[in-house]
């Protein structure tokens, strides 16, 4: 990897000019800066697609993720399935239900819009990927609700499934 620093397993840190003017064209970044942080799903694939790094680099990464993401696999299926539909994906920060410190945090992958141009923030979905034996009850869909609240998006659980990739779409109604 040219010019592309890896930094514990969070972030990926990126200086090279070329390569920040590269995804800033693509929508993976909203503003060119001199150094940017991609996490690291994002980062292995815009290493697949030779942005970012090689296809090489993108095993290691998620080969370093596993070891404490189980989902690391599937966010990458589902990115890369996001991509290929024309749909720009960044990661979220960790987002709490807003309940304390002992708030569950979840990670959301941000989906903006179809027709995204450089340096626009058009956010429409907070996609979560679950693994496909995922269970909850209504407590822990409201926790969700909450999260994504905070982002004011609409809430997509994803799961990928013989290796086909499905989504959720969850709302909430009033009758009034």
């Amino acid at each position: 990897m040219k010019k592309v620093k890896k930094m514990k397993t969070k972030i990926i840190t990126i200086t090279d000019p070329e390569t920040i003017q590269k995804l800033y064209r693509m929508g993976a970044i909203p503003q060119i800066v001199e150094s940017t942080i991609i996490p690291p799903i994002l980062a292995a694939y815009l290493s697949e697609r030779g942005v970012a790094g090689t296809p090489e680099d993108a095993k290691n990464i998620i080969a370093e993720q596993m070891k404490n993401d189980k989902l690391a696999e599937d966010k990458l299926i589902i990115v890369r399935h996001l991509w290929s539909k024309g749909y720009v994906c960044r990661m979220s920060n960790e987002v709490s239900d807003g309940e304390g410190d002992s708030a569950p945090a979840f990670n959301f992958i941000r989906v903006h819009q179809k027709g995204l141009r450089a340096g626009e923030d058009r956010t429409k979905y907070a996609v979560l990927v679950v693994p496909k034996e995922w269970a909850t009850d209504l407590k822990g869909i409201n926790k969700l609700f909450e999260a994504s609240g905070k982002l004011r998006k609409e809430l997509i659980l994803a799961y990928v499934y013989e290796n086909a990739v499905k989504f959720i779409r969850i709302g909430r109604a009033t009758f009034e």
